[in-house]
């Protein structure tokens, strides 16, 4: 399974899956824009199935992702197809 790309709306939430096959299972981590995800507004679940679970969309969550699968054996590193999310809404703040 190959994260998929998404077009969704500003302050939703967008879950990215990726399912990678290795023995032992592999050390799964995500890349945003070429950087690696560590940001707490994003909840990453690995199993044999890993999730990037993004709560509430910014402009900021907008960009490339793409998962990474490291075997800690052989240390081989395998990437996913990118995916892209875009986000669709404005910002609006009203005075009072």
């Amino acid at each position: 399974m190959q994260p998929a790309s998404q077009s969704t709306n500003l302050g939703a939430g967008v879950t990215l899956e990726c399912e990678i096959d290795s023995l032992p299972p592999a050390l799964i981590s995500w890349q945003h824009d070429g950087t690696l995800v560590t940001d707490g507004s994003f909840t990453m679940v690995t199993t044999q199935r890993s999730q990037l679970l993004i709560r509430e969309v910014t402009y900021a969550s907008r960009g490339l992702y793409q998962c990474m699968a490291r075997n800690t054996i052989t240390n081989e590193l395998k990437y996913s197809n990118t995916a892209e999310i875009t986000v669709r809404g404005t910002n609006i703040r009203y005075k009072s």
